[in-house]
C-alpha cells in the first residue's frame, strides 16, 4: 500500500460579535485562536483516500469541465477545418476529441478525488481529535509564513 505522512497546523476560528465604530448594529468577524494552534501528524493511505473521498462531487465537477473543454475544441475544429473539407469533423478529428476528452476526464477526476479525499481525511482526524469546530488547516511547511501573516494581520487590527 501507499502510505503518505502529512504534518500539519490547525488553528481555530471563533466567529465574535463586534461592535465597529461607524456602523450601529454589531458585525460578526472571524478571528483565529493564537492558543489553540497543534501540530498534527497522520498517516494516510490509499485505501483511506478511496473510502473517505466524495467521489460524485468531484465527479460532476469533472463532467462540467471536460464538456466545456470538449464544446471549445468542437467549435474550433468547426471552424478551423471547415474550409479545408466538405465534412468539417473527419474520423481523426472526432476520434481526437473523444480520446482527448476522455483523457481530460480521468485525470481531473483522479486529481480531485485524491486531494478532496486527502483534505477530507485531515479534516475528520482535528475533529475527533479535538472536537467541533471551525478548523483552518495548514501545511507544516506553510506554517511559519502563515502566522507570520496573522500576526502582521492582528497587528494592523489593533492599531
Amino acid at each position: 500500500m501507499l502510505n503518505r505522512i502529512f504534518e500539519f497546523r490547525s488553528i481555530k476560528i471563533n466567529e465574535v460579535e463586534k461592535i465597529m465604530p461607524h456602523l450601529e448594529d454589531p458585525v460578526i468577524v472571524r478571528e483565529m485562536d493564537e492558543n489553540s494552534i497543534e501540530k498534527h501528524r497522520l498517516e494516510i493511505t490509499f485505501t483511506d483516500i478511496i473510502k473517505n473521498s466524495p467521489w460524485v462531487m468531484f465527479l460532476l465537477l469533472s463532467i462540467m469541465i471536460t464538456a466545456v473543454y470538449s464544446g471549445l475544441l468542437y467549435v474550433a475544429f468547426y471552424f478551423l477545418l471547415k474550409n479545408n473539407s466538405s465534412d468539417p469533423l473527419s474520423v481523426g478529428s472526432k476520434s481526437f476529441l473523444i480520446i482527448s476528452s476522455i483523457f481530460i476526464f480521468v485525470v481531473l477526476w483522479g486529481f480531485f478525488s485524491i486531494k478532496g479525499g486527502i483534505a477530507e481525511r485531515k479534516r475528520v482526524f482535528v475533529v475527533s481529535e479535538r472536537g467541533e469546530g471551525n478548523w483552518k488547516l495548514v501545511n507544516e511547511k506553510k506554517f511559519d509564513n502563515f502566522y507570520r501573516l496573522l500576526l502582521i494581520s492582528k497587528k494592523s487590527k489593533t492599531d
